[in-house]
């Protein structure tokens, strides 16, 4: 059977994840005050509204990143079950366990 092209492209999410979680990170913690700093310069950080664009598509960011590790994860399990045929103790193995549940 042919690997439809959303198969195809889950490897790339796992590298889409790395990038987008690394630089969502980045522009998270974009200039975030030292809590040592005077008060004049933390205030003057809450009122700069550019700091906070910046931070909030590193939040986008993130949640783009959780998508693609989502989608490379459920990929992984699914070719691990498929070379590992029925009944798929190991791939299933989180859900066995009993602390796990």
């Amino acid at each position: 059977m042919p690997a439809s092209r959303f198969d195809r492209m889950a490897p790339w999410a796992g590298i889409a994840f790395v990038v987008l979680s690394l630089t969502g990170a980045a522009m998270m913690l974009w200039k975030i005050p030292d809590p040592e700093d005077s008060d004049a310069g933390i205030m003057s950080y809450y009122g700069d509204s550019g700091s906070h664009v910046v931070q909030i598509i590193g939040d986008y960011l993130w949640t783009l990143a959780a998508v693609a590790f989502l989608w490379f994860v459920v990929h992984l399990w699914t070719r691990l079950r498929r070379a590992e045929g029925e009944p798929g103790n190991l791939s299933t193995l989180g859900s066995r366990v009993p602390w796990c549940s």
